[in-house]
């Protein structure tokens, strides 16, 4: 056996293991009957245990049975579970992002605590996505990692969380709601050198629909001017392959902002102000959806 499981052997286990966690109550397994069922000899058992130990999928009870965890649920409902992509390797990145949220339940509570008596800077979130390869303009968002899901939804519960989260952080959820969206290509820009874009998202089809997001994680009161906005309009002018800009806030635009001559004539047709009661809901629904898909 490998120094990891192979996936012939997590193809035929996994299956087991979500029924057995659905319909045994206690949840718990014969060490016996795995052995048994998947011919693992002394070695290859002592192996794989390790590793499913290591990552929260049981734990021993005594040297005969193991505890299946609720890792063993999150796992299928998040991953269809016979699924040809269902190998050690996506078993251990959901392991470390269930370790990611787990870091962040303990961590909201003293931060949200000490926000009440001190000046202290917002949080910065574990990894939300997944990078691919780097292009000229960025990197490419690969993937929607678990905890960006959570975010949306601890943000549903608490919309005032949106306060404790670092401004580069939110320019990862922006970029994480187009991936969700489905749009083919995302890049999230670097911090500095980004020509105003933070996000560039391209969908594919019988055309090709280019747009760009400028992400201001702004608190209450510090509304997006006017002179924010044209700036982003002067960005969309030389940019000749972008179809439309979004200026996307936690915050809200300034009075006025709206009835600018030059705003107000590209208003939907090129711009677009995303303000926060429409970002929330906007999150949400795009949440949603991608787990229903």
């Amino acid at each position: 056996m490998a120094d990891f499981p192979e996936k012939e052997l997590i193809q035929k286990l996994m299956p087991w293991l979500v029924d057995k966690r659905r319909n045994n109550v206690p949840p718990f397994v014969s060490t016996a009957e795995i052995k048994r069922l998947f011919s693992l000899a002394d070695e290859a058992y002592g192996q794989l245990f390790r590793w499913f130990f290591e990552m929260g999928v049981w734990k021993p009870l005594g040297t005969d049975r193991l505890v299946l965890t609720p890792f063993v649920d999150e796992f299928s409902q998040r991953f269809p579970i016979t699924s040809p992509m269902v190998d050690f390797h996506l078993l251990h990145r959901f392991s470390r992002e269930r370790s990611q949220l787990e870091l962040l339940h303990r961590v909201l509570p003293v931060l949200r605590a000490a926000r009440q008596h001190a000046d202290l800077p917002v949080v910065t979130l574990a990894a939300l996505l997944s990078f691919g390869n780097k292009t000229s303009e960025g990197r490419l968002v690969e993937a929607v990692a678990i905890p960006w899901f959570r975010i949306i939804s601890l943000i549903r519960e608490d919309p005032q969380y949106i306060y404790e989260i670092n401004p580069f952080d939110w320019e990862q959820i922006i970029a994480g709601a187009y991936k969700a969206a489905g749009f083919d290509e995302v890049i999230l820009t670097p911090r500095s050198g980004d020509k105003g874009r933070d996000v560039i998202a391209t969908m594919r089809g019988l055309g090709s629909v280019t747009i760009i997001d400028q992400v201001k994680a702004y608190r209450p009161g510090h509304r997006v001017r006017a002179d924010d906005v044209r700036a982003i309009v002067g960005v969309l002018h030389m940019e000749k392959n972008v179809s439309k800009a979004f200026i996307t806030t936690t915050s809200e635009f300034a009075p006025m902002v709206r009835e600018d001559a030059l705003i107000k004539s590209l208003i939907s047709e090129q711009l677009e102000l995303r303000p926060r009661d429409v970002l929330l809901p906007w999150l949400e629904e795009i949440a949603t959806k991608s787990l229903e898909r």
